[in-house]
């Protein structure tokens, strides 16, 4: 889980780390999270096991209190110790492609081209002296620096996370950006997350997600 702090402003110290940006256009890998390949051998073999009797797994599933996980049965095809697994299993980023990521960089900015398989960044920038990401939606408020010690599948990582947000009400009508950059300790790369949500009316009209990586900047 990603937790933001804040801290105190420091004028000497820049508000996005040098080593997060790219300043030239360069190779990156398109990702994607998701389980690793032996959960997804397991979980196919739980998805055939159900699907031969969906009656009585629709029944088990109305059964088991809201919130809850499904309590194990042979009927699933797995042993109980597969089926811990698959409850217990984090998930994992994966390279899904790759593409060139276009870049034009000044001395206060960033802003991204548009890139095959990363259309959704066309347009961005990021503002190094105000720490606000400008995005076709509207400008997020001030980034907020992170840092996560856990040594979980994505290893220690520390980074800045910049959100924008409209509408007074969540579930009806709103429109939401959040731009966020990590340093990835473990890899030394940087894992770019750009996400797009607008609800009208109730309804998504737009749930849009860039999830790249690509070296850290020395």
């Amino acid at each position: 889980m990603v937790v933001l702090t804040t801290v105190p402003a420091v004028a000497a110290a820049p508000a996005v780390p040098d080593q997060l940006l790219p300043r030239q256009n360069m190779p990156a890998s398109i990702v994607a999270f998701g389980a690793t390949r032996a959960i997804a051998a397991i979980e196919a073999r739980l998805t055939a096991a159900v699907q031969q009797d969906q009656a009585w797994f629709t029944a088990l599933i109305s059964a088991t209190p809201e919130g809850e996980p499904l309590p194990y049965s042979p009927r699933f095809g797995i042993t109980e110790a597969e089926y811990d697994q698959v409850l217990h299993a984090q998930p994992v980023l994966s390279q899904t492609g790759s593409t060139t990521l276009k870049v034009t960089a000044d001395a206060r900015t960033v802003t991204f081209g548009k890139s095959a398989g990363a259309e959704l960044l066309a347009g961005v920038t990021v503002d190094l002296v105000k720490n606000v990401v400008r995005t076709p939606l509207g400008t997020t408020t001030e980034g907020k620096p992170f840092d996560v010690p856990d040594d979980d599948t994505l290893g220690p990582r520390s980074g800045v996370q910049w959100a924008f947000l409209q509408g007074s009400d969540p579930s009806r009508n709103v429109t939401r950006a959040k731009f966020t950059l990590t340093h990835l300790n473990r890899t030394d790369e940087v894992l770019l997350d750009y996400q797009v949500t607008v609800i009208k009316d109730g309804k998504a009209v737009r749930n849009e997600e860039v999830l790249l990586t690509y070296p850290a900047t020395r």
